[in-house]
């Protein structure tokens, strides 16, 4: 019997997205595709450096946004 899991590589978390301009591309991965698909196990990693460093208001909603990726059942 397979086992099947993802991984997504954060990189790219506090990206503006190309798809609309505005968001985070973090935030489209979040509502497009880990909500999306619970039934399968993900993990996530994210490169905290940016977020540890410049800890203003830029970069917090993008600790806000790895918070809620890591709340959901499938991510770890």
């Amino acid at each position: 019997m397979r086992i099947f899991y993802a991984h997504i590589d954060g990189d790219g978390l506090e990206s503006i997205s190309l798809i609309d301009k505005a968001h985070f591309a973090g935030k489209f991965i979040l509502d497009e595709i880990l909500k999306e698909y619970k039934e399968i196990p993900t993990s996530v990693s994210f490169i905290t450096r940016p977020i540890e460093k410049y800890g203003n208001k830029y970069y917090k909603p993008s600790l806000e946004l790895a918070r809620e990726i890591l709340e959901l059942p499938n991510c770890e």
